[in-house]
C-alpha cells in the first residue's frame, strides 16, 4: 500500500476512532439483547416440550405395566376399550388408572390437572421473560441512550475546542502583533515624539484586550468548576456603570460617543468584579456590532428590578438567532467570523454571571440593521 494512502487511512481511523467505539458498542448491545432474548424464549419452550413429554412417556409406562394395548400413546385418554374409558380421580399421581374387575383392560388417563399445571408454569415464565424482557429493553435503551449523549457531547465539545481555540489564536494574535510592533518602534527609536502618548495609550488599549480576555477565559473556567465566588453586596449601579463606561474611554476600548443617560441613583445587589466583567463584554458586543452610531446607556427601574440597558444601532440580529446567541461559542455573524474580534464566551459568561447574582440577561432586536438592545436585570437593594 503506498504510504500516502496509508497515512491517509491511519488518520481517518484515529479521527474516527470513536464513531467506531460507539458503533461497535450499540451493536454489541443490541445482539446480546437479541441473543438473550431469543435464548431464553427457546429454553422455556424447550422446557414445556420436555414436561409434556415425560408426561406422555410416564403414561405409556404406565400402560405397559398394566397390560395395556397402545404402542404409541399421546397425550389425552389412553382408549382400552371402546366403551370403557375410566379416569380415577383417587391417585395423587398425574397418571391415573382404575382396575376394574369386570373389565381385563385397563384404562389409562393423563390427569386435566397436570396439563393445567404444566401450562399454568408455561405462563407464569413467560411472563417472567416478557418482564425481565422488558427490563433488559428499557437498560439497553437507556445504556444507548446514555452512550449516544455520551458521544453527542464528545463531539460537540471537540467541536467547540475548535472553535474556541481557532477564535481564542485569531483573538490573541491581533493585540500581541500590536504591541510587538509598538515595542520595536520605541525601541528603534522610530516613534516621533508628538506621537509617543498616543501609540502608548493603543498599546495599552491591545494589553487591556488580552487582560479581558484572559479574565474572560479564567472566570468561565471557574464558573464551570463551580471555583467562582460571588461576594454580593449593594452597589451604586449607577456609579458603577460610570466607571466602567469612563475607563473603557480612557482606554481607548470604546468611542467617545458612548454615553450614559441622566436619571436618578439605583442601588442593586451585585458582586462588583463580576457586574464589571458583564458591562465589559456587553460593551465590547457593541463596539463589534453596532457600526459607527453612538452607544447609549441607560439604568432604571422596571419590573422592581434594576436595569442597565445598552443600545446600539448596528447590523442588528435576526429574530431566529435571539435565543442561540447566549450559548457558548455561538455567534450571531459565524459566516463573519474570521473577521471579527472574540471567542464567543462574552455573551454566554454574562447570562451565567447575571445568574450567579439572582439576575438575568436578555436581548432583543427588530431585525438585521436595525440595531440591538442588551438588558442587564439585577435584585435591587431596596427590594
Amino acid at each position: 500500500m503506498p504510504p500516502r494512502r496509508a497515512n491517509a487511512i491511519r488518520r481517518f481511523l484515529t479521527r474516527h476512532r470513536f464513531d467506531a467505539l460507539f458503533g461497535v458498542s450499540v451493536l454489541v448491545t443490541v445482539a446480546l439483547g437479541l441473543w438473550w432474548s431469543v435464548f431464553i424464549m427457546a429454553s422455556i419452550n424447550a422446557k414445556r416440550d420436555h414436561d409434556l413429554r415425560s408426561l406422555a412417556y410416564e403414561a405409556q409406562i404406565a400402560a405397559i405395566q398394566l397390560g395395556h394395548g397402545a404402542d404409541h400413546p399421546a397425550l389425552g385418554t389412553l382408549p382400552s376399550h371402546e366403551d370403557l374409558i375410566i379416569v380415577s380421580n383417587a391417585e395423587p399421581r398425574p397418571i391415573r388408572y382404575v382396575i376394574d374387575p369386570n373389565w381385563p383392560q385397563y384404562a389409562v388417563a393423563v390427569d386435566p390437572t397436570s396439563l393445567s399445571a404444566i401450562d399454568e408454569k408455561y405462563q407464569r415464565q413467560m411472563l417472567m421473560w416478557i418482564g425481565e424482557g422488558s427490563t433488559l429493553l428499557i437498560l439497553i435503551a437507556v445504556s444507548l441512550f446514555t452512550l449516544y449523549r455520551l458521544f453527542s457531547t464528545e463531539q460537540r465539545v471537540r467541536r467547540e475546542m475548535d472553535r474556541f481555540v481557532d477564535f481564542v489564536t485569531h483573538e490573541l494574535k491581533t493585540p500581541l502583533a500590536g504591541v510587538r510592533s509598538l515595542l520595536q518602534s520605541f525601541a528603534m527609536g522610530r516613534v516621533p515624539a508628538q506621537d509617543t502618548e498616543r501609540l502608548s495609550r493603543m498599546g495599552m488599549a491591545n494589553i487591556d484586550r488580552l487582560e479581558h480576555l484572559v479574565e474572560n477565559i479564567l472566570m468561565r473556567n471557574r464558573l464551570r468548576s463551580h471555583r467562582q465566588t460571588m461576594q454580593i453586596e449593594p452597589v451604586d449601579l449607577r456609579a458603577e456603570v460610570a466607571k466602567v463606561v469612563a475607563h473603557r474611554i480612557d482606554a481607548n476600548l470604546s468611542r467617545e460617543a458612548t454615553s450614559l443617560e441622566e436619571g436618578d441613583t439605583v442601588g442593586a445587589m451585585a458582586d462588583r468584579q463580576a457586574l464589571r466583567v458583564i458591562l465589559d463584554n456587553l460593551l465590547d458586543n457593541a463596539e463589534k456590532y453596532g457600526g459607527k452610531e453612538a452607544i447609549r446607556l441607560r439604568v432604571d427601574v422596571v419590573e422592581r428590578k434594576a436595569r442597565v440597558a445598552i443600545i446600539d444601532q448596528g447590523q442588528g440580529i435576526a429574530p431566529e438567532c435571539l435565543p442561540e446567541i447566549f450559548e457558548p461559542y455561538v455567534r450571531a455573524d459565524d459566516t463573519d467570523a474570521p473577521h471579527r474580534r472574540g471567542t464567543g464566551l462574552g455573551l454566554a459568561l454574562c447570562r451565567d454571571l447575571a445568574r450567579g447574582m439572582g439576575g438575568d440577561v436578555r436581548a432583543d432586536s427588530e431585525g438585521p440593521g436595525r440595531g440591538a438592545r442588551f438588558e442587564l436585570f439585577l435584585r435591587r437593594a431596596d427590594g
